[in-house]
């Protein structure tokens, strides 16, 4: 068989495809094996401690030492339930735990509301068109009282944004948000690793939190009656 018989050139190509499926097999087998090995080493730091400053800055930390995500944050719900707080964020300007956002309100709201992920790809788009809704609504004098523009730590120049909520059962503990100045900058893979992620630290915050409330009260009961403190 000569190395221009039809035939061999088909078993070379056939030979050449077959590498090429055992290469890609073998590089989405390394992938999972990675990100398993990610999930494992966030899921160890995030539980190493009770301290609802150091989870938070853990959870942050990873996002963008392990994920790879720069730009972060982390909003709390609120005792009364209507409302978001930032807690923490990373690769920002702008300082933390200075900004509310209610339930309802944008992507972080939305999420935290519907209890689902979002993840956007074209959010300069988004917030022009709402802005521009926003505008024509005041100058009819018919936009909602105290419906002003939510400040929120993030990037001026962001195109993407994937958002999830942080549940413990069917309780929101709050939201973690990423962004990136990349349009389309989050694919499916990104929202599987930050949902898995998602649930150790809403575990993790919810555990730190009730730890903080039951060292809070005990401290109290030290000076008060048990009655009056809680």
């Amino acid at each position: 068989m000569s190395a221009d018989d039809p035939e061999s050139t088909d078993l070379r190509e056939e030979i050449a495809r077959n590498q090429e499926t055992i290469d890609r097999l073998n590089h989405d087998l390394a992938k999972r094996t990675n990100d398993v090995r990610i999930i494992q080493q966030i899921s160890t730091e995030i539980t190493s401690t009770l301290d609802l400053g150091e989870v938070l800055e853990i959870v942050l930390g990873a996002m963008e030492r392990v994920l790879g995500f720069r730009h972060s944050m982390l909003l709390l719900a609120e005792p009364a339930g209507d409302a978001l707080v930032v807690a923490a964020t990373r690769g920002y300007a702008q300082p933390a735990a200075t900004a509310r956002i209610r339930i309802g309100e944008g992507v972080i709201g939305v999420v935290a509301e519907r209890r689902i992920p979002m993840r956007v790809g074209n959010v300069g788009a988004s917030l022009r068109y709402m802005q521009a809704i926003r505008a024509s609504m005041q100058a009819v004098g018919q936009a909602p009282a105290g419906d002003d523009v939510v400040t929120l730590p993030g990037l001026p120049d962001v195109q993407s944004q994937l958002a999830l909520p942080l549940l413990v059962k069917d309780r929101l503990v709050g939201v973690l948000a990423v962004e990136s100045p990349k349009p389309n900058a989050f694919d499916e893979l990104d929202e599987i690793l930050l949902r898995i992620v998602s649930n150790q630290a809403a575990t993790a915050i919810d555990n730190a939190r009730t730890y903080e409330m039951v060292d809070r009260l005990g401290r109290l009961k030290r000076f008060f009656s048990p009655h009056l403190a809680e």
